[in-house]
């Protein structure tokens, strides 16, 4: 019993104290100590945040095609442990050097776009992980979608640059959308990460749903994004 504990309280701690693939803290302005979250919980306050949905796969964050699933697979789950989001650097390194071109394909309601690509985001919210905010938070319950062109490797560190100093929407190489639901497919059919976990494939359909779930929040947690309080 004290093993499962201490089990449960590791988790919740990794839970409140980073934005990290669940970004319910990032949106939301949640809690980030044990001390905070069991206050929110205490002060009873709750708002609903939208779920995402991947063919039969529901996230909280996002859904990834290309660099972020060879970063996934090649992550030594050891290191992570030891080291934390130090241990991300060797897989991201290998990944931005190989930057391995599939042709995508991005369905929307109104138009198709298709163009060589190295990775793919869709975006249940205004974070991507441990990244800046992106931008493209609203409560209008859509996703947001980028998607990196084929490009150099000193191009694709630009990008990098410009999304942590917030001038990404303005780079070429970087094709931003907004979609209620979007079909993706690749050419070849390729494996999805999905919030961490790579349990898809390609073709996939992802859509919003608003609203699906209830959470504890602070007082203080702002009500933009994709809270309903």
């Amino acid at each position: 019993m004290q093993r499962l504990s201490a089990r449960w309280r590791a988790t919740e701690l990794r839970l409140t104290r980073s934005r990290g693939q669940v970004d319910v803290p990032g949106t939301t302005n949640f809690s980030r100590t044990i001390d905070e979250a069991c206050q929110a919980i205490a002060s009873g306050r709750t708002c609903c945040i939208n779920v995402g949905c991947a063919n039969n796969a529901l996230f909280l964050n996002m859904v990834s095609i290309g660099m972020s699933v060879e970063v996934t697979k090649h992550l030594s789950q050891t290191l992570k442990r030891r080291t934390g989001h130090i241990a991300y650097l060797p897989s991201i390194i290998r990944a931005m050097s190989r930057r391995n071109v599939f042709d995508l394909a991005l369905c929307m309601a109104t138009e198709t776009l298709r163009i060589p690509s190295i990775q793919v985001i869709m975006c249940n919210g205004a974070y991507v992980a441990d990244w800046p905010r992106l931008g493209f938070i609203q409560p209008d319950d859509v996703l947001n979608i980028y998607a990196l062109k084929q490009m150099s490797l000193c191009s694709l560190i630009r990008v990098t640059l410009d999304v942590w100093m917030g001038s990404h929407l303005q780079n070429d190489n970087l094709i931003c959308y907004r979609a209620t639901q979007i079909v993706i497919d690749t050419t070849p059919s390729l494996e999805v990460n999905v919030d961490g976990e790579i349990v898809e494939y390609t073709p996939l359909t992802i859509s919003i749903l608003p609203g699906s779930l209830r959470i504890f929040v602070t007082t203080d947690s702002h009500p933009d994004g994709l809270l309903r309080c």
